[in-house]
């Protein structure tokens, strides 16, 4: 079966939200041509949005999460009298999950916009906006597996500052360090969701995919030395 063949067919078009959810994981590439056809976006942004509100409502309504909470604000110089810790608990318990509801789409936007800007407007690629908004949104089931790992080692440790980047193999650093900043910019769920957007990006335009990841992870890479840097002169 060729590419083409693989792209139109109707069982590549027809992925319901649960096979797309795992595709991302299973067959990706089967999943980014079902999407050339067939540019759904907005479940799929919804169910990991839901998703990740019930990851934060887990995290904050167990008593290692709060506990997380209370250490975390006392580590930032915030010393609250029980009651107004209390308050503080009670609003973040309502506002995390409702926040994370609202953001993915949000930030699913952003990431299309600048997809499309980079291979349409500057490449000169042909993909339409809701094409990359497609593929966008199928990259975030990656990211709530990151969801999922980072919120058993923040009730594990009862701390917001574990992680899933290498930041985790160098605890003898700084904590307002540039090299623990760059540590925690080297995400293997980033560097994986970027990869995948990089494939999507070279089925929608048909471009080489090693052309496409060269300038996302090179994209990637300005950003966070951009970071640590800014980081660095403010600090």
């Amino acid at each position: 079966m060729t590419e083409q063949q693989t792209a139109t067919s109707p069982e590549a078009s027809e992925m319901g939200l649960i096979s797309r959810f795992f595709a991302a994981f299973t067959s990706p590439g089967h999943l980014f041509q079902s999407l050339v056809r067939r540019p759904v976006w907005f479940w799929m942004a919804m169910l990991t949005g839901v998703l990740g509100a019930v990851l934060n409502y887990v995290i904050f309504n167990t008593e290692a999460g709060a506990n997380a909470y209370r250490r975390q604000l006392a580590e930032a110089g915030q010393e609250l009298p029980p009651e107004a810790m209390e308050q503080a608990l009670t609003v973040v318990r309502i506002g995390a999950p409702i926040g994370a509801v609202i953001v993915t789409p949000i930030f699913c936007l952003i990431l299309a916009g600048i997809a499309y800007l980079i291979f349409n407007v500057v490449k000169g690629g042909e993909g339409t906006f809701r094409q990359a908004l497609a593929v966008a949104a199928h990259v975030f089931p990656i990211g709530l597996l990151q969801g999922i790992l980072r919120t058993v080692l923040i009730l594990q440790k009862e701390s917001f500052q574990a992680t899933t980047s290498l930041a985790a193999f160098a605890p003898f650093l700084e904590p307002d360090s540039s090299i623990l900043l760059f540590l925690k910019g080297l995400d293997p769920f980033y560097l994986w969701q970027t990869g995948l957007l990089a494939l999507g990006m070279s089925i929608i335009h048909k471009f080489p995919l090693r052309k496409c990841a060269m300038i996302l992870f090179t994209i990637y890479g300005v950003v966070l030395l951009a970071v640590v840097l800014i980081h660095r002169l403010v600090g």
